[in-house]
């Protein structure tokens, strides 16, 4: 007589209830029919069904936290860029330090595809001090919005290097399949 649930089982309980197709009574008999008492399918079945529930909430917790911290990294990788450019600052030195600085926060900012995160940040804060400063070379007035078109314009290799190494060097590293 089975006593634990295959990975394969606990798959499918988990994907019924993904699927809001979960019924106990169900799992259980057909647990038994795989080889199980009826006693023990049914505990089996209701603690991966807890165990399914925490796994939820644990991921809706680190989601969240990822969320905040890549919403302080991309303030951080921003500020960074603007500082070379708006306080003008174009000495090699100070480009590298914003670049690096913005590669940490990137690091920081996006664990889940450390690479890209580095890259995208450091590209964004090299290139925009020079965008800003072509963008405005030989101009005596500018509208405030104009200061964007620059930004967009650095913002633009920066979010084609992410979503290219994303979508290729971490493209089978999906976590939510693994439920």
């Amino acid at each position: 007589m089975n006593q634990t649930l295959s990975q394969e089982q606990k798959k499918e309980i988990r994907r019924s209830i993904l699927n809001s197709e979960f019924n106990l009574e169900s799992t259980v008999r057909r647990l038994m029919n795989e080889g199980f008492s009826e006693a023990l399918a049914q505990q089996l079945v209701v603690a991966e069904v807890q165990a399914f529930k925490k796994w939820i909430v644990e991921k809706a917790i680190r989601d969240k936290k990822e969320k905040e911290t890549k919403g302080i990294a991309l303030l951080v990788v921003m500020l960074c860029a603007l500082f070379g450019g708006v306080f003008g600052v174009h000495s090699l030195m100070g480009v590298i330090a914003m670049t690096g600085i913005a590669g940490i926060a990137g690091f920081f900012g996006f664990r889940s595809k450390p690479l890209a995160g580095v890259l995208s940040a450091m590209i964004l804060a090299f290139i925009f001090p020079y965008t800003y400063t072509w963008y405005l070379s030989g101009r005596t007035t500018y509208i405030n919005i104009e200061l964007l078109i620059p930004m967009f314009i650095a913002l633009a290799p920066a979010a084609i290097v992410y979503y290219l190494l994303a979508f290729t060097v971490y493209a089978n590293t999906d976590e939510d399949d693994n439920y």
